[in-house]
């Protein structure tokens, strides 16, 4: 757990691939089943969050992720419905206040610092908030 945190502040995110998680364990003498393993365990104690059903190659070394977008998605929505949100298309700002969260939407200036392109992107985040019932599919 120590040494994945002290990976992320090197990286400069709060988020993993599982193949930077196996180069993890690899130099603590660790194999693919063992880090997975390891993997399941931390998420079960809710240290981590691993999902290797919807989100295999990614780790959350920081569970508040997550959650933090969500809070994020909700704050915009109500800047946009009090209309202290700008420059936004009728369409885009319907379908939010509406409740429909697309891939676009959290591109948007106010969401898209929660992303790391190639690692943490929209589809995943959409992929899995569908996952624990967060949002539904349309």
């Amino acid at each position: 757990e120590q040494d994945a945190v002290k990976y992320t502040e090197e990286v400069g995110r709060p988020i993993l691939t599982f193949e930077e998680c196996l180069l993890i364990g690899k130099r603590l003498g660790m194999n693919r089943e063992t880090v997975e393993a390891a993997l399941i365990y931390l998420h079960k104690l809710n240290v981590f969050i691993y999902s290797r059903e919807v989100l295999p190659h990614l780790v959350f070394v920081n569970p508040q992720v997550p959650l933090d977008l969500v809070n994020d998605i909700v704050a915009f929505r109500y800047r946009i419905k009090e209309g202290r949100v700008s420059s936004l298309s009728l369409a885009f700002a319907t379908s939010l206040v509406s409740g429909i969260i697309t891939e676009e939407m959290l591109l948007h200036d106010s969401l898209k610092h929660r992303f790391f392109p190639g690692v943490y992107e929209p589809r995943h985040a959409i992929k899995f908030l569908q996952h624990i019932y967060t949002i539904a599919p349309l």
